[in-house]
């Protein structure tokens, strides 16, 4: 009996887990509490900057070299110019 239960329990997760989608984003959605407009991601230790909508969407990249690193500050300005801070991946 224990065998039974232990087998249908396995069979159970590997068929769920199969049917299972990874999530990317957001994953809990609340519109009352989200403002208008975008969202500027500038990820520590990371080259890129990513704007997203605010369903967690990507909708701008700008690449930067992969020497390169963020500082502190990125502003979007009103004409579509980024201006970011970084600093070289390595310190000689």
């Amino acid at each position: 009996m224990i065998y039974k239960l232990t087998s249908f329990a396995l069979l159970a997760t590997l068929l769920f887990g199969s049917f299972a989608q990874n999530t990317i984003g957001t994953t809990a959605f609340a519109p009352n509490m989200v403002d208008d407009g975008y969202t500027l991601l500038y990820p520590h230790n990371q080259p890129h900057v990513y704007l997203l909508d605010f369903c967690g969407e990507v909708v701008h990249t700008w690449a930067n070299e992969d020497t390169l690193r963020p500082g502190n500050v990125a502003y979007l300005q009103e004409n579509g110019d980024l201006i970011l801070t970084y600093r070289p991946q390595v310190f000689s």
